[in-house]
Parts: structure tokens; sequence; C-alpha cells
């Protein structure tokens, strides 16, 4: 808005125009985006019905806009749209130089919005759309893209007018067959890409390419609902996962690989955003489920926000830069608009110590089974390395899950860490394969973080006892067994021995030492001691093997 002829001192914006409830802005930030003291920003400490108290370098003038922003207050700008929407939905948004477009899709033109000094302006458009974007096309003005549905549509753009002029569309380009719908429209790479249920096309020079990735076998809406460019790659939603094109090689990033998401969480990306060093995507898990934001650093998937009521679908999100203040991620949730802040100048939130930290937090580990779920294992002790329990009376409770109740909703609490920097709780769990950990974090203060660096779970497991033996052998040729019938022939017994020590072949064996019996076992090569030999070739000695048996 502007000043209204009030301007204001070095301390205080005026303005005469606004009748606001005391303190309705305190702790926002003010910009002065035209006019005198252009650029400058400031935060508010408090503001009367008609006045902001700030601290400006250079004190505003008669002339001067403003903007307030990073608070929770929204201002309803009337009716100003009302009349050109119809009733219908917006479907879709870009921003070109001032100007806001708002697509309808159906039979309602394109709206457009626009701040005019003192009052928002809207008017609509003769042209039809249901996806729009907008993009700088290499040696040409502003272009304003859109994506029509109906029968025979395509892709066309159109020179960005001033705000009176309606949009002349150039001929339109058709991205494949009408039975599919396009999902979005996103600028990547000098090029604008239309994305469709079956396909991803690139245009350049008004000419389509599609980008051959095979999405035409699993054709669906939720492919490219969701796109975003970051780092020289483009992301975009297929299915219920996140797939990330670079240098014309598509790899799956989504959150439904490896363990995946929770029966009741999982979902497609309803949205894409990249955010500094991370990638925020929103899964909407449906009417009966319970959708989410999360965050991609590039190695994982982490969850910072989880839908306050089940069946709140995320639908779209905006991150917010606010200059001067703190960034602050916008959700829109089952119709409910949430913000998030995030730290200030810094992507560690430690190091704003301004930022107020969430009373909870829950961290649920992954299938511990020291890379051996065979082996049956002693879980002794879990140590948690943390930082400021004891000083803010913070708690980490430590529950776990053994085995076949892994991925159940049951969880068996082993007590709470409650001292710094060091704490242990015992398990004492044993023949058990595998274990998984959950920790909540508790905390009546959101100004000291309470901070687990590591948890650590000690654990040993054991290799499975083989029993074996060294037995003797007698055998010959003049030999007789217990019933006097004459026993094996010695080269026949020899070279069987030799044989099975060769192959590795299991054999049962029996014994009249019953710890010896009904065992299945595998034979060493021999040793041969010949006691004597016969003119004929007749002999006789003993034998000297080593049985392992096979099943511990």
């Amino acid at each position: 808005t502007k000043t209204g002829g009030g301007g204001g001192t070095t301390a205080i914006l005026y303005d005469a125009s606004k009748n606001w409830p005391v303190d309705l802005w305190k702790g926002a930030t003010c910009r002065i985006v035209r006019g005198t003291g252009i650029g400058q920003k400031a935060k508010i400490t408090g503001n009367a019905s008609s006045s902001l108290d700030t601290t400006w370098a250079i004190a505003p003038g008669v002339d001067s806009e403003y903007i307030i922003y990073d608070t929770n207050e929204w201002t309803q700008i009337a009716t100003v749209m009302s009349s050109i929407s119809s009733g219908n939905p917006v479907k879709d948004v870009t921003v070109a130089g001032e100007i806001a477009f708002f697509a309808f899709g159906n039979s309602t033109a394109v709206a457009r919005l626009q701040w005019a000094t003192s009052n928002h302006q809207s008017d609509k458009d003769t042209s039809i759309a249901d996806k729009l974007a907008s993009f700088y096309v290499p040696g040409e003005p502003m272009q304003i893209f859109r994506a029509d549905a109906r029968a025979n549509g395509g892709v066309s753009r159109a020179d960005l007018q001033g705000f009176s002029t309606l949009l002349t569309w150039k001929s339109s380009v058709v991205c494949g067959t009408s039975d599919f719908e396009y999902t979005n429209l996103l600028d990547f790479n000098n090029k604008m890409y239309a994305f469709k249920e079956d396909s991803i096309w690139a245009i350049s020079g008004d000419r389509p390419e599609k980008i051959n990735i095979g999405l035409n076998a699993f054709a669906s809406s939720n492919n490219g609902r969701a796109a975003c460019a970051q780092n020289l790659s483009l992301y975009f939603s297929w299915s219920h996962s996140v797939e990330r094109l670079t240098n014309g090689v598509v790899d799956d990033i989504g959150p439904w690989k490896g363990s995946g998401l929770k029966p009741g969480h999982v979902g497609p990306a309803s949205v894409l955003l990249p955010v500094i060093a991370w990638t925020f995507a929103g899964i909407d898990a449906g009417s009966t489920g319970q959708s989410c934001m999360m965050a991609w650093n590039g190695r994982g998937w982490h969850e910072i926000y989880r839908a306050h009521t089940t069946g709140y679908r995320v639908e779209n999100a905006y991150f917010q830069s606010n200059p001067g203040a703190r960034p602050r991620l916008w959700m829109s949730v089952g119709g409910d608009i949430v913000s998030m802040q995030f730290p200030k100048d810094t992507l560690n939130p430690r190091n704003d110590k301004e930022i107020n930290y969430q009373h909870e937090a829950v961290l649920e580990t992954g299938i511990i089974d020291l890379d051996a779920v065979q082996l049956p294992k002693l879980f002794s002790e879990v140590y948690a390395i943390s930082q400021n329990l004891a000083s803010t009376q913070a708690r980490i409770y430590a529950e776990y899950q053994l085995d076949a109740d892994i991925g159940s909703t049951k969880w068996t609490p082993i007590g709470s860490f409650i001292k710094s920097p060091v704490d242990s709780l015992h398990i004492r769990r044993g023949d058990k394969n595998a274990l998984r950990m959950r920790y909540r974090g508790l905390t009546e203060n959101s100004t000291v973080p309470a901070t687990m660096d590591a948890a650590v779970v000690k654990a040993v497991a054991r290799t499975p006892v083989r029993r074996q033996w060294t037995v003797r052998a007698i055998t010959g040729d003049f030999q007789v067994d217990q019933q006097g019938i004459a026993d094996a022939n010695p080269d026949d017994f020899y070279m069987w021995l030799q044989d099975v020590a060769v192959s590795a072949e299991p054999i049962f064996m029996r014994a009249a030492w019953e710890a010896m019996d009904n065992t299945y076992v595998y034979a060493e090569q021999p040793i041969l001691n010949r006691l004597y030999t016969t003119p004929d070739g007749y002999w006789g000695g003993s034998l000297q093997m080593t049985i392992r048996e096979i099943d511990g």
C-alpha cells in the first residue's frame, strides 16, 4: 500500500488511510518497494491505528509505497476478482513483470491482477487456459505460456502486454494426443517443458520434442503434477514417487524407495519446491490418509511437517524468502493455511539463537541387524549423546521393536534419557535377530534446543557353534564287521572319502554315540597310515578324518 500522503520519520511510518488494531503488525517486517527510501526494510516493534513503529535510515516520504510481510495476518482483497472467476477454482497461477495471471480452465477466461499505486486492479482476458507459466525465451520479450486441455488443444505463448491489453497467442504447439491432459508447465534449461499424464515434451523454437523416459507405460494424472528445477536438474512427480532428470539421465529419488512411507501416509507428490540446499515435496495422502511435507537433501528424505488432521491434504506450498526476516514455508492443507519458520541466514537452526523450537520430535530408526539377520543377538543397552537435556528439563523417551513386531504399532518402552552429554538405558533382550528403535523428544522450553547428536545401540551377534570330530577308522582287506561279514573294500572306502572331501557333499552320519548320530556333516581329506601290505597287493591300515557339522 501507499503511505497515503502521511510519509513518516526515521522512527515511524504514517498511513492515514489505515485503521489497524493496535499492535496488529508487531513482530512483522516492513519494506519500502517504491518511492522515497526504496529498498529499506525494518522490523515493526508496534503499531497504532495508522502508523508503524520502525527504524529507518531514510524517512519514508509521501510517495513511499510499502509492504508488510513475515506475519500470520492476511488481508482480503475485497471481491476484486469475484466477477471474473465465475465461481470456478483457480487451476494455476503465474507472475510476469508485475502482473499475476490466473487460469480457471473450462470456459472461464484467464484473469489478471496487479497493484496500481493505491489499490488492486483485476481484469480478464478472452483466452482459456488450464496451466500457465512465464519464461524469457532467448531473444524475445517475456512470454506467457498456456496449456489448453480442450480437444486439439496444445501449448501456445504470447508476449507480455500492458495490464489493459489482451494477450495475443501465437500458433499452438500440439504435444501428443488429446487423450491425455496437461499436468504442468515449467521452464528448464532454456526450454519450456510441458508435462502430460503420459509424457514430457521439451518445446524449443515452437517445436515439441518428446522426452522418451517411459511415462506412457504408467499414465497418471500424478505424472508431472509437481515439478521444479534445481541444481541443473529437473525434478518431477511420477506415480507415488519423484524423478530427477540430469543430462538426459533419469533416476528415481522418491520417498517410496527403501522402506517407503507407512500405510496411511502414502501418496503422490502434489508440489515440489527448490529451497536452498533442499527439495521440498508435499505428499498428498488423500482424503483418508495423513499428508505431509518432506525435504530431500541429496541423501534421504525427512518429514518436516505432518498434516494436523487426517484427511487434510497438502495441496500446494510456497517458500517466502522474507528479506531481513526468517523465511517461511507456507502450505495449503485441507483448506487451511499453515506456515513454518526457517532459520535466518543459516541452514542449521541451532545457529539462529532467536528461533523457537518445536516441543516434540520423533525419530524412528531403520532395522538394526548388524548385517547378519540370521544370527541370534543380544541387544544390551542404548546410549544417547545429547545436549541440554538436564538444563531444559527435556526428556528423550526410548522404545523398541523386536523381530516380528518390527513395523507394527507395538512399541516396548525402556525409559527416558534425562542427562547430558551421555546417558544410557538397558535393553537386555537376547536370542533376537533384529531391533528397531524409536526416540521421542519432549520439552517445554522452546528457546533452547535439546538435541540428540547420536544414539548408539550396544549389541553382540552370536556366531553359530558347529561341532567337529576327529576320528580314526581301521580298514583292510581281511577285516570283517561286527556280524562277521567281510567289511568294505579299503580301496573303495578310501576313494569314496576322497570324493566326498573334494565335492563337499553333505553326509548323513549315523553313530553309536548319540551326540554324533543323525547329523549332517562334511568331511575333510583323510590321512592314510598303512599298517601292512601283502605280496599279492592286499593291505590294511588306519584312516584319520576330520568331520564337521553342517547345521549348528
